[in-house]
């Protein structure tokens, strides 16, 4: 007789009620210290093993027999190994990956040679994809060594986007208006999800604020300013701020600088209030403001003044 994981799993929490998750280990185990799950799951011939938190199984619906048989099509019809245009088509049947987002994974894995090995691209696909869902394959995929995504990892991606998207070609003469472009998308997405208090997400916080949905709708969508977190008329909105503001274009606010925000709408007292904390959490240069933590600040103060940020 054959048991579901997921009915012996059921079992042990509904009746046994006394199992915790070893987050390091992975395996199901007695409060008591004695670990009693993997010799039953041997006996019944089934694995007991509960992923990392960064770590989610596929779902059913995942048809891993068809992906075996698509990948094994592409390697005997390429024997050589995959070009980007290849790699591309690859992903894209797989896992529905952009362009955007399929160059790049080429250039890390090939350590942008013109070819990647076959064997190269499936110890990626068994690693990173294979194994999982949807929205964890696509959080391994932008995610640097450890398991957490950072500014630096989401880079390389948004500055391919640049070059791919129709609707933002027109920056394609302005780099430094590009560069900031970018970082205002990079800081927008982390300051929504982690406000001041890290620059790192988590596979959870991945998938509760629905960023693959964001970046894929980016790919998607002919009109960026569909898209929130890209939106480029959100974008100049607060780099036309930022730019009447600072007045030698050193990318550096003074308290005076802010201080003349939309004519002196903001008071005194809470522009110094926005340095004083910047300064207590290290976070000013030499005293003075950064674009970064100037983006961060306009939307914290938009929540609170709307009415003034947007004239």
């Amino acid at each position: 007789m054959s048991f579901p994981v997921y009915s012996i799993y059921d079992f042990f929490v509904r009746h046994m009620g006394a199992l915790s998750i070893s987050r390091g280990f992975e395996t199901l185990k007695m409060k008591n210290g004695k670990s009693k799950v993997p010799e039953l799951a041997k006996n019944l011939e089934v694995e007991l093993r509960i992923p990392s938190s960064t770590r989610k199984p596929r779902t059913c619906s995942f048809k891993l027999e068809e992906e075996k048989e698509t990948i094994a099509e592409f390697i005997q019809q390429n024997p050589q190994g995959f070009n980007i245009e290849l790699f591309h088509q690859l992903l894209s049947k797989l896992c529905g990956y952009p362009f955007f987002i399929s160059s790049i994974l080429f250039q890390r894995l090939s350590n942008e040679r013109d070819i990647l090995p076959e064997n190269d691209f499936l110890a990626f696909w068994t690693s990173e994809l294979e194994p999982f869902d949807q929205t964890t394959r696509f959080f391994n995929a932008l995610k640097g060594t450890d398991n957490f995504l950072r500014p630096g990892n989401l880079l390389p991606f948004f500055e391919e986007l640049l070059y791919v998207h129709p609707g933002l070609q027109f920056l394609k003469d302005s780099p430094q208006v590009q560069q900031r472009y970018v970082e205002t998308i990079i800081t927008r997405i982390f300051y929504s999800i982690r406000k001041f208090t890290s620059k790192k997400i988590s596979l959870r916080e991945f998938e509760k604020y629905k960023l693959m949905e964001s970046i894929m709708q980016a790919e998607q969508e002919a009109d960026i300013n569909n898209c929130k977190e890209f939106s480029y008329e959100h974008f100049y909105v607060i780099y036309s701020k930022f730019w009447e503001l600072d007045q030698d274009h050193d990318l550096m606010l003074h308290r005076e600088d802010l201080a003349q925000y939309s004519s002196g709408a903001l008071s005194r007292r809470i522009t110094n209030r926005v340095f004083d904390v910047l300064e207590l959490q290290g976070r000013t240069v030499n005293g003075l403001m950064t674009f970064e933590d100037f983006i961060c600040r306009f939307f914290y103060l938009y929540h609170k003044f709307e009415n003034i940020l947007l004239t």
